[in-house]
């Protein structure tokens, strides 16, 4: 086992859907889904530092396999304390070739709070 399968913990992706209560009013609900194991990696570059201060949350770097497709804007949650994070970047661009022995993806992604009207 790397070094990196020992950080993993286990995360969710979180599905949105769009229906109408009994008086034809939009909700919107996120419900969990597919499970999967990452490494989360509090992002302490200068870059991210310097984004913190211009008022950008705090951003982190999710690592997983390359099996697992994170795509801008989907939203993940760590299942261990329930902190939900929303991708910032696509995960096709940042992984490993195919010739690697290593098997990684990257993204970055920020805390981001479902409200709690939405929760399913």
């Amino acid at each position: 086992m790397s070094l990196l399968d020992e950080h993993k913990e286990q995360f969710a992706f979180m599905d949105k859907s769009h229906t109408r209560d009994a008086d034809g009013n939009p909700v919107v609900t996120w419900t969990q889904s597919e499970t999967f194991l990452a490494a989360l990696r509090f992002d302490s570059s200068v870059q991210a530092k310097r984004a913190q201060a211009e008022g950008v949350q705090d951003l982190y770097t999710i690592i997983t396999g390359k099996e697992i497709d994170l795509e801008y804007n989907d939203v993940v949650k760590r299942l261990e304390d329930g902190t939900t994070f929303r991708i910032t970047t696509s995960g096709k661009d940042n992984k490993t070739p195919k010739s690697a022995g290593l098997n990684m993806r990257a993204v970055s992604a920020k805390v981001w709070d479902i409200p709690d009207n939405e929760m399913g």
